[in-house]
């Protein structure tokens, strides 16, 4: 038993997305010990709302952690780390725990219009945060709250409120100590957490008008956050962050020269910029780690509907089983009409909360959904091209989440003009996440570039005069619609 539990030489991983919370087991190799997925899903009401069910929530994180942890030696578990949706919000009793509101997830925009009265505040919340002005973020989720839930209202009232991104409630309920903290990846997307200060800030809860309590305590992503109980062994937890923050270290340290795209429910482009950040007018500043260095920032820009978008308009084309026959589809030798993708309001470079999606030109079912398709392509490029603006040595694009499995899509974002690096691992999240709490605990998880080396596809830019003429096009046509709306 006693050189059991001076080997403990794997971690867990616990990595909680939008259709499901997995986890696994993973030592310094990178070799997968114990594997546990729960599918989760998000309601869409009649109004807009797109939120969790906060227990269920909680019952899929216990249940996968259930399933990977009972497949090992428990005792060999060193910590564990956890990486979430990062604009996820949620209202909870302070003493009790309970959850007063649901989990208000971050496609959701049901405070857009009254977040609109404050334009006027637009560049001032921009240099303080980052970000833009959208309800994409948390500010206007909780100021919606505080507004239209009872319970929310009257644990004001009490002095009893506690509110803030889903991963502080998370932590609260998986650890015996139920702590009320929060990393900075997942406070820097509510608009209440300021780059220079690294914490909240009391003028942008002023301006959201909110109540300068009821926050979590801001903390470093590596921090021991308490412990996991898990069927009576302690697990400490002992890094949170957010889920495209952890998929950016999948292959070992962020590089300057790279781009690196999550293409999933939403798209993000991340290309690393030092320990400072810098405000450009077009794209996010986020950061994405706070250790013992100090603060790791990037520009970041959000496609708001790529798989989302996807999965709505093959329901509407009657092709609902499209993922089965996406390659085929990416090999259609049709002539797809133009996509303008506003689904959730359009992300960087353009910003418009309220955008009209919309077809230029005719085209059947199938060539419909091959342009959707174009348009998440599209819509990466136009970011693409204001990192390059910014950073003229990027070279090369890593590529990981759900549409990276599909050669296509790949093939075409590689024709736009960069090569594109698919590595075999294309769930890059957890990977991330074990790379970084390797690190943090003194062991170097140098599998990590070792895998990106020898275990991935290079998609070369090919001449594709058809697609290059389709994005000029498109760009043409995006930038009419943004002047005429």
């Amino acid at each position: 038993m006693a050189k059991s539990r001076l080997h403990r030489d794997l971690i867990l991983v616990i990595d909680q997305g939008g259709h499901a919370s997995r986890t696994q087991i993973v030592d310094q190799s990178g070799d997968i010990h114990g594997y546990g997925e729960v599918a989760i899903s998000a309601s869409h009401n009649a109004d807009g709302h797109i939120e969790y069910n906060p227990e269920s929530m909680l019952a899929s994180l216990l249940g996968a952690i259930k399933k990977a942890t009972g497949q090992v030696d428990k005792r060999r578990i060193l910590a564990a780390a956890l990486a979430t949706q990062r604009s996820n919000v949620i209202c909870w009793h302070r003493e009790t725990g309970q959850a007063l509101s649901p989990i208000i997830s971050w496609q959701d925009r049901r405070a857009h219009e009254w977040l609109a009265k404050k334009q006027d505040q637009a560049t001032f919340v921009h240099n303080r945060t980052g970000l833009f002005m959208s309800a994409h973020y948390g500010a206007s989720k909780l100021h919606w709250c505080i507004t239209h839930i009872n319970a929310v209202r009257q644990a004001s009232l009490n002095n009893t409120l506690t509110w803030g991104p889903m991963a502080s409630w998370l932590t609260s309920k998986l650890c015996r100590e139920r702590p009320c903290v929060c990393d900075p990846v997942n406070a820097s997307r509510t608009l209440l957490w300021s780059l220079q200060q690294q914490d909240w800030s009391p003028e942008l809860l002023q301006l959201f008008e909110l109540p300068d309590y009821g926050l979590p305590d801001c903390c470093a992503n590596h921090y021991h956050f308490g412990n996991l109980d898990i069927e009576g062994h302690d697990i400490p937890l002992q890094l949170v962050t957010g889920d495209q923050a952890a998929a950016l270290y999948a292959f070992g340290h962020p590089q300057t020269d790279n781009a690196y795209i999550t293409a999933g429910t939403g798209g993000f482009v991340l290309n690393p910029c030092g320990q400072q950040a810098i405000i450009d007018e077009q794209l996010l500043s986020s950061i994405v780690l706070l250790d013992q260095n100090g603060p790791h920032f990037v520009h970041e820009g959000t496609v708001n509907g790529a798989g989302s978008a996807l999965d709505y308009y093959a329901i509407q084309f009657g092709q609902s089983d499209y993922i089965h026959k996406f390659n085929s589809l990416l090999t259609h030798p049709g002539n797809p009409p133009l996509f303008l993708n506003g689904f959730s309001g359009l992300g960087t470079p353009f910003m418009r909360a309220q955008f009209q999606s919309r077809f230029i030109g005719e085209g059947d079912e199938i060539n419909s959904l091959l342009a959707v398709i174009e348009s998440i392509v599209f819509l990466l490029q136009a970011n693409l091209e204001r990192m390059q603006q910014l950073n003229p040595s990027l070279q090369r694009i890593i590529i990981g989440g759900g549409l990276a499995r599909f050669d296509g899509f790949c093939q075409r974002l590689a024709d736009m003009g960069m090569p594109v690096i698919r590595p075999a691992q294309t769930e890059t999240t957890s990977q991330g996440l074990a790379f970084l709490l390797f690190h943090s605990l003194g062991k170097k998880p140098d599998l990590n570039n070792r895998l990106l080396a020898c275990n991935s596809y290079t998609f070369t830019p090919q001449n594709n005069p058809a697609l290059t003429r389709r994005y000029q096009q498109w760009r043409c046509a995006m930038k009419d619609a943004l002047q005429h709306e």
